[in-house]
């Protein structure tokens, strides 16, 4: 899964499927929370989870980037943010039966 989404007018992709171990264990070290945590986090919007995210992939641009440094509008971001490599979930109301008179 893909989650884009800009900043300032930076647009930013980063593939949740490719994080690097290094990258989770700063996620760790300043959220405190697990990989799965954080997460589950994100999708929840926790916004310390939020900002983790948008660091990673801001660093991964500006490596000297440090979290404390990060700042955004967090609505406005996560609100337009957009997913890729996600497959629709099927409805599973069944078709309206046609009605006959």
């Amino acid at each position: 899964m893909i989650i884009k989404f800009s900043v300032d007018d930076d647009v930013y992709e980063l593939d949740m499927q490719r994080i690097l171990n290094t990258e989770a264990i700063a996620v760790q070290k300043v959220t405190g929370m697990t990989y799965d945590e954080w997460l589950n986090a994100c999708d929840e919007g926790d916004p310390g989870a939020i900002t983790a995210l948008v660091w990673i992939a801001m660093k991964r641009k500006r490596p000297e980037l440090r979290y404390s440094d990060v700042e955004f509008p967090l609505r406005e971001v996560w609100a337009n943010r957009e997913y890729e490599g996600i497959e629709e979930p099927e409805d599973p109301t069944p078709p309206a039966e046609a009605a006959s008179d």
